[in-house]
C-alpha cells in the first residue's frame, strides 16, 4: 500500500489519483501525512499526522510530496521506518545528503526513486534518438528553458531553505542537458559560468556550441528544449510538463529533408504514470538503493554549486 507525506498541488492534481489506482482502491482516499490538511475537504485525500503514516504497517511505500527542503528529512524518516520511497524532484539539495539516503536504503534493502517524469514521455525518448544521430554529423547547441510567472509570496520557490527557484525549475533544465549528453564537467565552475539571482539563473558552456540552461520566475512562460546545428533544428515545447490528455509535437527542420519544419506528432501519454510505474517495477524486482543514483549525483552536484554561488552573491 502507498501512502504520502506532504501536500503539494502536484500531488492533488496529478499524482493522488494514480497512487489510489496502484493501491487498487480508486474509490478510497489516499492516506496523506501532513501538518497542513486540517482545512482540506478533498474527498480523495484523508489527512493523517505525519508520524501515523510512518508507523502504519499497511503502508509499504511512501510518496514524498513535501516542500523541497524537507525531501531529505522525510525520505530518511520513511527509510528508517522500513518504507520504500518515491520522492518528488529534487530528492535532496546536496551530494552528502544523497549519499546518506543511498546508504540508508542499502542498509535496509529498500528502494528510493526520484519522480522526475518528463523524460519518460515517448516524445523525449525520440528526441534523444534524433539528437544522438545528428551529433555524429555536426556540433550541436542545446538550449533548455523553464520560466514561469510569479507565484504567491508564500510559495516555497521563493524560500532559500528549499533551494529557491533553481531547485524547482533549474532541476529540469540542468537534467535535460545532462540527459542530452553534455558532460557534467562542462556545467561546473570554472568551465561553466553561473549567473544566479533570487528570481532567475543560468548555467552554460563556454565552448563554441554555447549550450545553456535557464530558469526564472516572474518572466513570460517558457518551457522548451531546443537543439540546433548548422543544418538541423529540433524544438520541443512544453518539454518539462507534457500534457497528459493532448497530443504533443516534436518540430524538426533539416536541410536534407526540406526548408519547412516537420512536426512529428505523439499520442497523449502520462509521463507521471510512466515514471511511477518504472519506480514500482524497481521495488518489485527487489532492487536496492537510489534508482539511477549516478546520474542524479551529477545533477545534484551542479545544483549544489549553483545554490552555493547564489548564496555567496546574496
Amino acid at each position: 500500500m502507498i501512502g504520502a507525506i506532504g501536500y503539494s498541488d502536484y500531488l492533488l492534481r496529478r499524482t493522488a489519483p494514480l497512487l489510489r489506482s496502484y493501491n487498487h482502491s480508486a474509490n478510497e482516499p489516499l492516506l496523506v501525512g501532513s501538518d497542513y490538511l486540517s482545512a482540506s475537504h478533498e474527498p480523495a485525500i484523508m489527512g493523517k499526522p505525519r508520524e501515523e503514516i510512518l508507523h502504519d504497517p499497511r503502508i509499504t511505500t511512501v510518496y514524498i510530496s513535501s516542500a523541497t527542503g524537507d525531501h531529505y528529512r522525510d525520505t530518511l524518516a520513511a527509510l528508517t521506518h522500513g518504507k520504500h520511497v518515491l520522492v518528488e524532484k529534487p530528492i535532496c539539495l546536496r551530494t552528502d545528503e544523497l549519499a546518506e539516503i543511498d546508504s540508508a536504503a542499502h542498509r535496509r534493502n529498500l528502494v528510493v526513486a526520484e519522480c522526475l517524469s518528463y523524460h519518460f514521455h515517448p516524445r523525449w525518448a525520440r528526441a534523444m534518438e534524433l539528437l544522438r544521430a545528428q551529433r555524429q554529423k555536426e556540433e550541436l547547441t542545446l538550449r533548455a528553458a523553464f520560466c514561469i510567472p510569479h507565484r504567491t509570496k508564500s510559495d516555497f520557490r521563493y524560500r532559500p531553505e528549499h533551494g529557491g527557484i533553481v531547485a524547482d525549475l533549474g532541476t529540469y533544465v540542468i537534467d535535460a542537458l545532462l540527459r542530452a549528453g553534455l558532460p557534467m564537467s562542462q556545467l561546473q565552475p570554472p568551465a561553466c559560468p553561473i549567473r544566479i539571482s533570487r528570481l532567475s539563473g543560468q548555467v552554460g558552456t563556454v565552448n563554441q556550441t554555447h549550450s545553456h540552461a535557464r530558469w526564472a520566475i516572474g518572466d513570460a512562460y517558457q518551457n522548451e528544449f531546443v537543439v540546433a546545428g548548422t543544418t538541423f533544428r529540433m524544438d520541443l515545447q512544453r518539454a518539462f510538463s507534457p500534457p497528459i490528455n493532448e497530443q504533443t509535437v516534436l518540430t524538426m527542420t533539416s536541410e536534407s529533408e526540406s526548408e519547412s519544419p516537420v512536426g512529428h506528432v505523439f499520442a497523449p501519454a502520462n509521463a507521471t504514470y510512466l515514471c511511477i510505474t518504472n519506480a514500482l517495477r524497481s521495488i518489485e524486482k527487489r532492487e536496492v538503493g537510489i534508482v539511477d543514483v549516478d546520474s542524479i549525483h551529477e545533477r545534484i552536484s551542479i545544483l549544489e554549486n549553483v545554490i552555493a554561488e547564489g548564496n555567496e552573491g546574496a
